[in-house]
């Protein structure tokens, strides 16, 4: 059960100018990103972050607290979306005369630490491509060129192959964001609010409800069963009822001070990207009346994604992602409980590594490797030891776990051969 007693927090910025308040969410980790970052994805373990001058990196998130870089791929023009589905990832590139690559890549993922691009799909033939989308079937690439705006479908049956399938056009009307249900597309329209497109026949997409709100600004859209959330600028959050798609009902809304881009819901919480005025999360248990009941300062809030337990959040104006404990809402742990009870040390360095690597841990300890089956690989002496992998050890991650006595502690290295 949770504790009564709210967890509230007063902090002072890096900078000493910035205080950041917050409330039953609690600051973990963070991961720069070099390389002007767009936006990223998480996938199982696996947080892709599409970098818009060079590329796609690969961090490892088993261990939240400790994210670790385990690989980079890079391709020629300007990056701007990336959607991972099976073992691909579909890299969209901007439409620009001066890059030598207008076009999606098709990129294999199927072994992690070697990315390797198969296929493409011209995006001289689709227009732009920003944002990119997948459901179970289909690809779908949103153009907010002059001469169209909309999406367009493309085939994935036979991926890494894609075929062009369908357009659906939004006409002058700028399109920000869309998500899935059953046989529908909900479109965040940027000045029209919510329009629902049946895709049930993907060769003829159709518009077959909508929503118009004022003030309208809408940047997001999010939909659990039956109801849609849309992120309107702003004028905060609006929570739509999609029970009948054809006739969609205002249910409920929330005025927020700041520029509401971007949410996620899980359970009866949802994760708002407040832009300026940060992170929030707020209960939806009852839609008609949603409240804050969360909430981090001292970020510029753009995207979310969540996996159990963590809130991944991106900050545009450091080009950072920050890493939340929300357990409080997950019912895990109590948010004022210590997650990392003070263990043994373990330094490994570098990490990732290519050759060999210094692990470094109390003496008297002992030091053993496993892979991520648990077979052990190599045993070491406690002190500071250099462990240089067998010809046999392959690239991946392994668990490096130092004991004395009844203490242990486990860290993740990264082998990249």
């Amino acid at each position: 059960m949770k504790k009564a007693i709210l967890f509230i927090s007063l902090s002072i910025g890096v900078s000493g100018l910035t205080a950041v308040d917050s409330l039953n969410v609690r600051l973990i980790s963070t991961i720069e990103i070099p390389g002007n970052p767009r936006g990223f994805q998480l996938v199982d373990t696996f947080l892709y972050v599409v970098l818009e001058d060079s590329g796609v990196v690969i961090y490892d998130i088993v261990d939240p607290y400790d994210p670790i870089r385990i690989t980079k791929f890079n391709t020629l023009g300007k990056e701007i979306s990336l959607c991972v589905r099976d073992n691909y990832a579909y890299l969209a590139t901007l439409n620009n005369p001066s890059s030598p690559r207008n076009r999606v890549d098709v990129i294999d993922i199927t072994d992690i630490y070697s990315p390797l691009e198969i296929g493409y799909l011209d995006t001289n033939y689709i227009g732009s491509c920003d944002p990119i989308f997948a459901n179970e079937s289909y690809l779908f690439c949103v153009s907010n060129l002059s001469d169209f705006h909309g999406f367009k479908i493309f085939d994935l049956s036979s991926a890494p192959s894609i075929s062009f399938v369908s357009q659906y056009s939004t006409g002058d009307v700028l399109l920000y964001d869309l998500a899935f249900q059953d046989n529908h597309v909900l479109l965040a329209n940027r000045s029209e609010g919510l329009r629902i497109v049946s895709i049930e026949t993907p060769s003829s997409p159709i518009q077959i409800g909508y929503y118009d709100y004022a003030p309208v600004d809408t940047w997001g859209v999010y939909v659990v069963e039956n109801y849609a959330y849309m992120c309107d600028g702003e004028a905060g959050l609006k929570i739509v009822n999609i029970s009948i798609p054809s006739a969609p009902i205002l249910t409920g809304q929330y005025s927020l001070d700041g520029f509401s881009l971007k949410s996620s819901v899980i359970g009866n919480y949802l994760y708002l990207c407040n832009f300026e005025n940060g992170f929030k999360i707020m209960d939806i248990s009852d839609p008609t009346s949603p409240s804050i009941v969360g909430y981090y300062s001292g970020v510029t809030a753009v995207d979310v994604e969540i996996r159990s337990d963590y809130a991944f959040v991106f900050s545009s104006s450091d080009e950072m992602i920050y890493v939340f404990d929300i357990s409080y809402f997950t019912g895990s742990v109590d948010i004022d409980s210590d997650p990392k009870p003070a263990q043994i040390s373990l330094t490994i360095q570098p990490n990732p590594f290519n050759s060999a690597v210094s692990i470094s841990a109390l003496e008297g300890a002992e030091v053993e490797i496993f892979d991520i089956k648990g077979r052990n690989i190599a045993t070491l002496e406690g002190g500071t030891r250099v462990w240089k992998p067998e010809a046999s050890v392959g690239s991946g991650i392994y668990l490096v776990r130092a004991t004395v006595g009844e203490q242990e502690i486990t860290k993740r290295v990264v082998y990249l051969k």
